[in-house]
């Protein structure tokens, strides 16, 4: 379930703002890559899109697991 959906006003600069909102999604649009015309008027493209995706979301995993990597510990 979604709860917000904002645009970046520096949230990532801020570890508590971080927490607040775990667990999270942000999406970055970084242009379009490539543009073709389908028709022979022109009126409609083609293009390539890229976009970054960063997920986060809390750790229940002990703290000596953390470093060791590995499956999270069970309840």
């Amino acid at each position: 379930m979604v709860s917000a959906v904002s645009s970046y006003g520096g949230e990532l600069e801020d570890v508590g703002a971080i927490a607040r909102v775990l667990p999270a999604c942000w999406v970055t649009f970084l242009g379009v890559q490539q543009t073709q015309p389908v028709s022979t008027h022109k009126h409609r493209f083609y293009t390539s899109r890229r976009f970054s995706v960063l997920l986060a979301a809390y750790s229940v995993r002990e703290e000596a697991a953390q470093r060791k990597g590995g499956r999270p510990c069970p309840r």
